[in-house]
């Protein structure tokens, strides 16, 4: 056989012998064979490329053909260890399954296709790695990416998702180069905006914002403040206006009583007083009375520390920390306001 494989030179007359022809034949349907069954078929230079990543085989439990670059959650391993021929196969080879995700999928649990994987068939997909993707864009903005459920194209998130290293411009489905297996930071720095009280609810709002970073340029009238990033993360919507979606939350104010009981101050802080034990005179002093404490959101411009979270149903969630400031009232006037302020010794 070796014999009858050798190459021709050029000016040689073609020849070609039957073991030859036989082995080409061969090759060809096993090409086939493998293509048929999903199985990964790639030229010295793509297998060499893909060296780096994590490729494993993954069987599509769903009624739908996976196109190449779409995404199936995964559900399982397909061989579990148990009985000693089981075991043996669960340790020398780790096939997963997948399918089309679900509102209760891991948003980040999932597995892009390299090529299509029809119904109960396996296929190669990348687990971990520098992979393209079909990725809905929601915003220009996004920088991270996840499943979403009934869909195998990926949707585009502020952040806390797959990091996505390219994609193309504009909105909507996408290419992009997305890499596999390596955390989002999701943590910015950001100035908020003018709070907006919740419906319905006491004590509590949303902020806009806008990323920020420290201005470096000695010569500018803002050096070392935080400034806008220019085309940054922010709340915004593209067509202008504040994307109700993005509204930061404190989450120090998240656990603040919408009620307390009178006498008992805000949250269990008992009232401070009697307000004629302090500076100036106050009307109808005595009787005594305590003042009234009122929690009042963060300022417009405050400079925080946001963080991309998820609630109950996998959605972003952004995220800050923040003291809450308290306004002192006198509850006989609500317009009287007292400044606390501790002096130091002169």
């Amino acid at each position: 056989m070796p014999d009858d494989l050798r190459k021709v030179r050029s000016g040689q007359p073609l020849r070609i012998p039957a073991g030859a022809y036989n082995a080409f034949v061969d090759a060809a349907v096993d090409l086939r064979t493998r293509q048929g069954r999903g199985q990964a078929v790639a030229g010295p230079l793509v297998e060499s490329a893909q060296r780096g990543i994590g490729v494993v085989l993954v069987r599509n439990d769903s009624n739908e053909l996976i196109e190449p670059h779409h995404a199936l959650a995964i559900t399982g391993v397909l061989v579990e260890p148990g009985e000693d021929d089981q075991e043996r196969t669960f340790h020398s080879r780790t096939p997963l399954t997948g399918d089309v995700a679900t509102e209760e999928s891991d948003t980040l649990g999932f597995a892009v296709a390299l090529q299509p994987i029809k119904p109960n068939a396996l296929g190669p997909c990348v687990l971990t790695g520098v992979t393209t993707a079909r990725v809905y864009i929601t915003n220009e903005t996004d920088t991270t990416c996840e499943l979403a459920a009934d869909e195998t194209v990926l949707a585009s998130t502020p952040m806390g998702g797959i990091p996505i290293l390219w994609k193309e411009d504009g909105t909507g489905e996408k290419w992009a180069v997305i890499e596999l297996g390596r955390p989002s930071p999701g943590r910015i720095t950001a100035i908020l905006g003018a709070a907006q009280p919740i419906p319905t609810e006491r004590n509590r709002w949303r902020y806009p914002w806008v990323e920020a970073r420290i201005d470096g340029n000695p010569g500018s009238p803002d050096y070392l403040r935080y400034v806008p990033v220019e085309n940054g993360l922010t709340s915004q919507a593209p067509s202008g206006g504040e994307d109700p979606t993005r509204l930061a939350i404190n989450r120090f104010e998240a656990h603040h009583m919408n009620d307390s009981e009178p006498g008992s101050g805000f949250g269990g802080l008992l009232g401070l007083g009697p307000v004629c034990e302090l500076p100036g005179v106050l009307p109808k002093c005595p009787p005594a009375r305590s003042l009234k404490p009122k929690l009042v959101p963060i300022p417009e411009g405050v400079c925080v520390q946001m963080t991309c979270e998820r609630n109950s149903r996998g959605k972003p969630v952004w995220v800050f920390e923040a003291m809450s400031l308290i306004e002192i009232a006198d509850p006989a006037d609500e317009d009287r306001k007292f400044n606390l302020y501790i002096g130091g010794a002169e």
